[in-house]
């Protein structure tokens, strides 16, 4: 369809963009970025292009992560007022483990965007890795205040998962995992929810509470529908 398009209105922003997703979603990624570059021959100030590019290098190609940094940067020259152009930055650094850097960025996104709780926990992150527990824990405390909804809540406590795992505070990890379940109720579906139920009996096995965690794959397995009770319950007796 994206193809009949173009070739009755070669000029067609929309249907080059339609194209380029429809190569996405079927992991044509190279293909994918030939178009992108197409449209930005065709109209050079679609700046989203770059962002489109940078993230496929980054994420599904293998991790060309200085390609990816080629492209964020072009959309951030294009796009200096816009907290976006530095969480792409700032997220690409952190994938690399360039954790100065990807915390630098992170607070010039936070600058020009201050209530977005995600900038925050990008901080956060990258101080937990630099070894920077306190400032970690603040951030991830102000971030925490930021929260809009259900999803800002369910990150941030995804956040302190990462924070006390690192740290191995494994009782303190539990608590927010079960928040986090609470909070994905809200959006995510059921295979997910329950793979999130998973995970906090898994760690309920790291501090030898066996039979809580036997206990929670018992009320998965009766809770899940047909045939997903069955991958529950397998998966459950593969891990204790």
């Amino acid at each position: 369809i994206a193809e009949m398009w173009i070739a009755q209105y070669p000029d067609s922003i929309e249907a080059y963009k339609h194209l380029a997703h429809t190569l996405h979603q079927i992991n044509d990624f190279h293909e994918s970025i030939k178009v992108w570059e197409k449209i930005l021959e065709i109209d050079p100030d679609y700046f989203s292009a770059y962002h489109e590019i940078s993230n496929i290098y980054c994420y599904h190609l293998g991790g060309e992560y200085e390609k990816a940094l080629e492209y964020a940067e072009k959309y951030l020259e294009k796009c200096p007022t816009e907290a976006k152009s530095y969480h792409e930055i700032a997220d690409i650094h952190f994938t690399m483990g360039n954790y100065t850097l990807s915390k630098e960025y992170y607070e010039k996104a936070f600058m020009i965007d201050s209530d977005n709780s995600n900038y925050m926990i990008g901080m956060a992150k990258s101080d937990l890795n630099l070894y920077n527990y306190s400032d970690a824990e603040e951030q991830l405390e102000e971030a925490m205040s930021l929260c809009k909804g259900p999803r800002d809540y369910y990150n941030v406590h995804e956040a302190y998962v990462e924070y006390y795992d690192f740290r191995g505070q494994i009782q303190l990890l539990i608590e927010h995992r079960i928040k986090k379940v609470n909070y994905a109720e809200e959006f995510v579906d059921e295979i997910d929810l329950q793979l999130n139920r998973i995970f906090v009996n898994v760690h309920f096995l790291r501090i030898n509470q066996i039979d809580k965690a036997i206990k929670g794959f018992e009320e998965i397995v009766n809770e899940t529908i047909y045939p997903w009770n069955l991958l529950v319950a397998g998966m459950g007796g593969i891990i204790i």
